[in-house]
């Protein structure tokens, strides 16, 4: 009896010691992908605190772009796990920079009405190039945000660009103005693309 007493309490011990153990923190491949097939790059802003992700999340501050079918797409490393900090972050960029999130550009959802979350997995800031059909774009202080959106890991993209609703503000390589047209792909097969939809010259 006492055996079985002492083996029971040995039992919850384990347990008790193993609920206080932290769950391992898991970092997972994020892709970003243009359902228009161009070629997306990602340069982050000369800034020591460039992108935010929740404490104790990992982050690899080498976004990569994709390789043969996935040349269209950047691939993001990180933890997955929402907090109200990195929502604040992307505030706080928007207030500094005067940025404004694309109402149609949040992946898996079609509706413009929908809010910015008050959690994101994570978020950051940098210059955005873009090439397609033999034509480079240049976008700077471009965010990126990844959130939910039942159930799937959303991605949300923040204009650097006043003038025109909807778009990104970029430069051709001879540093002539374009907007980049941007919006969720609406695609079931690419749940997390965006779809760059056209190119126009800026004119006074």
């Amino acid at each position: 009896m006492i055996k079985r007493i002492g083996n029971i309490l040995i039992t919850i011990y384990l347990i008790v010691i193993s609920s206080n153990i932290p769950a391992q923190e898991i970092s997972h491949s994020n892709f970003l992908c243009d359902d228009n097939r161009g070629r997306l790059s990602f340069k982050p802003a000369a800034i020591p605190e460039w992108y935010s992700i929740t404490q104790g999340q990992p982050f690899d501050e080498e976004i990569k772009t994709g390789e043969g079918n996935k040349q269209n797409c950047l691939i993001i490393r990180a933890g997955r796990k929402a907090s109200y900090n990195n929502a604040a972050w992307v505030k706080k960029m928007q207030l500094e920079r005067g940025l404004s999130w694309i109402p149609d550009s949040a992946t898996a959802s079609s509706r413009a009405s929908d809010p910015l979350p008050d959690k994101l997995n994570f978020a950051f800031i940098g210059t955005l190039y873009y090439e397609r059909m033999g034509l480079f774009y240049r976008c700077e202080n471009v965010i990126i945000g990844q959130g939910h959106y039942f159930g799937i890991n959303n991605f949300w993209v923040f204009s650097n660009n006043q003038e025109e609703p909807h778009s990104l503000a970029c430069y051709d390589l001879a540093g002539y103005k374009y907007f980049l047209y941007i919006k969720n792909s609406n695609n079931p097969t690419l749940i997390e693309g965006i779809k760059v939809e056209f190119e126009k010259p800026f004119t006074n």
